[in-house]
């Protein structure tokens, strides 16, 4: 007998639910937000702050992307306050949503972009990719050989002279690949 006691209290508390329920307010509305909710008075005002004297915020950013639901993997989410974001081993080969990214960042923001990697020899990760895969066909006996040819490195040591100029080369390589990879 209880149990349709209780049947009956579930079944008219579900019936008045219903009833009084506010038809008004279960219609969803599209509501309309605006694209951008930061100025471009607001970067500016940025852009001037990051140029006066005042304490660094430097950090570093790994695993980035550029693109993506989620700031996680994007320049473009690093609070406004950092200056100066370097780049881990990423430098290289960037996809167009990293240079969109970097270019957002560096011209809106105004941050400085460093890149940072781990070179062990001249040639690391600047060597033309068709020297690495037909070196070879070109007449060397190995893939050092090539790369060391490619870049001036000389198979004496000994001379230093020769080492030095290809250390500038491939140093230049760098600033280089940087000053047209980065921006837009």
């Amino acid at each position: 007998m209880k149990k349709i006691y209780l049947l009956y209290i579930v079944l008219i508390s579900l019936a008045t639910t219903s009833l009084i329920g506010c038809s008004d307010w279960t219609e969803s509305e599209a509501k309309t937000f605006p694209e951008s909710i930061v100025s471009d008075e607001y970067y500016a005002a940025l852009r001037a702050y990051k140029q006066t004297d005042h304490q660094v915020a430097f950090g570093w950013f790994g695993g980035w992307s550029g693109e993506g639901a989620f700031m996680k993997s994007s320049l473009a989410g690093i609070p406004d306050s950092v200056d100066i974001v370097s780049i881990w081993d990423n430098g290289t080969n960037l996809s167009e949503a990293q240079r969109k990214d970097m270019a957002f960042c560096q011209n809106m923001k105004g941050t400085k972009i460093i890149y940072c990697s781990i070179i062990g020899g001249v040639g690391d990760k600047l060597t033309p990719q068709n020297i690495l895969d037909n070196w070879e066909e070109m007449g060397y006996n190995s893939k050092q050989e090539a790369i060391n040819d490619f870049w001036g490195y000389p198979s004496d040591e000994s001379n230093i002279e020769a080492v030095e100029t290809s250390i500038r080369k491939y140093a230049k390589a760098i600033v280089d690949t940087l000053n047209t990879r980065w921006r837009n």
